[in-house]
């Protein structure tokens, strides 16, 4: 059984022991990445050791150290003089220098910042398509300019206001000391010859090298001339009206030279700036023609579709005849009035008109006797027409209305058949009241001329029963109808009394309409 080959074979205690003494304590290490050489990958000193191992032998590898963390090594490959690329050549784009230091990212010549101890890349300028010498913090503001910031300041000298003790950046003028761009806010100087008044620090002061008595202020971009010396004048030459006497500013200045006149000169046409015609509100190319041919005082523009002429003045076409055609309702009429005097006024109609009236037998109003003319689409006039919306029917008028149109003998004959039904019964149709409604549209109860409660409704609310869903007529002294007056309590009397129906006798059904006086 000790002999089987298949029973488990053990190592010995001896056997162990030599395996522990004599075996390797330590892994080999791998070989260098870098073609061609066999030397073991350079490890940091110790685990703890800031960084990490490198793939490259120590010969292969970076000896840039970072101060930042700690000496950490660069693990990169090394291309030249023991640097890898990274630390060899200039970090900005498309740069093949070398650095002269490798702590400072950037080459010395071209792209980093030539103050002394500064290791900050250079400002790129847009204006310039180029990088300065300086970097942000140690350039002056302005884009174009390649010097370095003065101290306590974003600007350079020439960048810097020149008021005694003021550090504020400007925009400078190199070539005229005494320019207002070589000032701040605060120790600008009006430009204009002997003045030494502040800058006018305000909104329409765009240009901001005047004073407030010397700036234009006609709002114009950037104008930085000098006001007129005239009393009144608030604006510049460039800006004045061009109108002979006028202070006043150009209309329409916008971001330029504007237009030609002010205001109270220029055309009032939209995109004219021509100047008036004398004491007229438009130019002569757009005044109506009535001015210069007839000497008349229009203030309204011509229409070249009536030959130059406004609408009040366009000629009447009939032969020798100077008048202007009529005006009704808006509406240019064919002729003028002496020649329209026996037709019909309607637009569109060339009738002769009714003896009297304006209007001819087709378009006067339908009631005998008027002679004003319809309301059209209606078939009569807006005194003798229902007022209700949409309706063409005649009002429902009195006596009293009737005669103000009926002509005398009608209004004598009526009076007279009246008079033979009794003195009461005349006074009674004559007394009754005009109603503004139509038959069908007024209320059907006598002497009444009120609208109907609702469109259902024959009676208004005064005449209509209150009993719901009713439409009769009240009855006399009540506000119901004789059938629910005298039906259900058995009283005729609205005041109580008698088992009326009266709001104070503590019967009232609540099923009843509210009352409507």
């Amino acid at each position: 059984m000790a002999n089987d080959p298949d029973a488990p074979q053990y190592m010995t205690t001896i056997e162990c022991l030599a395996m522990w003494l004599f075996a390797d304590p330590k892994k080999p290490k791998p070989a260098c990445k870098k073609r061609g050489c066999k030397r073991k990958q350079w490890k940091r000193p110790s685990r703890h050791a800031p960084g990490q191992d490198s793939l490259y032998c120590d010969k292969h590898t970076c000896v840039y150290e970072d101060k930042s963390s700690g000496g950490a090594r660069c693990t990169n490959s090394a291309v030249s003089g023991g640097y890898c690329a990274g630390h060899t050549y200039c970090s900005v784009p498309n740069c093949n220098q070398r650095r002269t230091d490798p702590d400072v990212p950037f080459c010395r010549d071209f792209h980093q910042c030539i103050e002394a101890g500064c290791e900050n890349v250079r400002r790129y300028s847009q204006t310039t398509n180029s990088y300065g010498p300086y970097c942000i913090d140690h350039a002056c503001q302005e884009d174009s300019c390649r010097a370095a910031k003065r101290k306590n300041s974003d600007g350079c000298d020439t960048h810097t206001c020149k008021g005694q003790g003021c550090h504020i950046a400007v925009k400078g003028n190199s070539s005229d000391p005494n320019d207002a761009d070589n000032f701040c806010a605060v120790h600008r100087r009006c430009k204009s010859s002997g003045c030494g008044d502040r800058v006018h620090d305000d909104p329409v002061n765009r240009a901001g090298v005047r004073c407030f008595r010397h700036y234009c202020a006609s709002g114009a971009t950037n104008c930085g001339e000098e006001r007129l010396a005239d009393a009144g004048a608030t604006v510049c030459a460039l800006h004045k009206c061009k109108m002979p006497g006028c202070l006043k500013s150009k209309n329409h200045i916008g971001g330029g030279g504007g237009g030609t006149y002010c205001k109270d000169h220029e055309c009032a046409i939209d995109g004219c700036d021509e100047k008036r015609h004398g004491l007229r509100k438009h130019c002569a190319a757009h005044v109506c023609r009535a001015v210069f041919v007839d000497h008349v005082a229009c203030d309204r523009p011509g229409d070249i579709d009536n030959n130059g002429r406004c609408p009040k003045h366009v000629e009447c076409p009939e032969s020798g005849c100077r008048k202007y055609r009529m005006i009704v309702n808006g509406n240019i009429l064919a002729k003028c009035e002496d020649h329209l005097k026996d037709r019909c006024h309607q637009p569109g109609c060339g009738n002769v008109a009714l003896a009297g009236s304006d209007a001819c037998r087709e378009h006067v109003c339908g009631l005998y006797g008027c002679r004003y003319p319809k309301q059209m689409p209606g078939d009569y006039c807006t005194s003798h027409k229902c007022t209700e919306p949409l309706c063409p029917n005649p009002r429902d008028a009195g006596l009293g209305d009737l005669g103000a149109s009926l002509p005398a003998p009608l209004l004598l004959g009526l009076m007279n058949q009246l008079s033979a039904g009794g003195l009461n019964a005349s006074l009674a149709v004559a007394n009754a009241p005009a109603s503004t409604l139509c038959s069908r549209h007024r209320c059907r109860a006598r002497d009444c001329g009120q609208k109907p409660a609702s469109d259902a409704a024959l009676y208004c609310p005064r005449h209509e029963c209150l009993e719901d869903e009713c439409r009769n007529e009240v009855a006399k002294d009540s506000r119901f109808c004789q059938e629910h007056d005298e039906g259900a309590f058995g009283g005729a009397g609205y005041w109580g009394g008698g088992g009326g129906r009266s709001m104070y006798s503590g019967r009232w059904p609540i099923n009843r309409k509210m009352v409507r006086w």
